[in-house]
């Protein structure tokens, strides 16, 4: 019963964590031009 809870929760981490890595990306990038 806890395994699939874990691995919706896995997933939602995943996709939580490519878009806040590509927000955190976007902020970074003309920061790093400069």
């Amino acid at each position: 019963l806890i395994l699939p809870m874990l691995l919706k929760l896995q997933s939602c981490h995943e996709q939580l964590l490519s878009e806040s890595k590509d927000s955190i990306f976007e902020l970074l990038a003309p920061t790093l031009l400069i």
